[in-house]
């Protein structure tokens, strides 16, 4: 299993709600089969981690 240490983006909207973002790296996306005409993803959060897996059925 490849490791990257990144930084949480964060940002601030309009009406001060705050999202979170992290950039990943484009290998790893390309490897999923992800790309700009495949972006629909599936996450999953188990209340200790953050699971990001391709929804092959959306992107078809």
């Amino acid at each position: 299993m490849e490791k990257r240490y990144v930084k949480l983006i964060a940002t601030k909207g309009g009406s001060g709600s705050e999202s979170f973002r992290v950039s990943l790296p484009t290998t790893w996306i390309r490897s999923m089969g992800l790309g700009k005409n495949a972006r629909n993803l599936i996450i999953s959060f188990d209340g200790k981690q953050i699971i990001i897996e391709n929804n092959n059925q959306e992107n078809k």
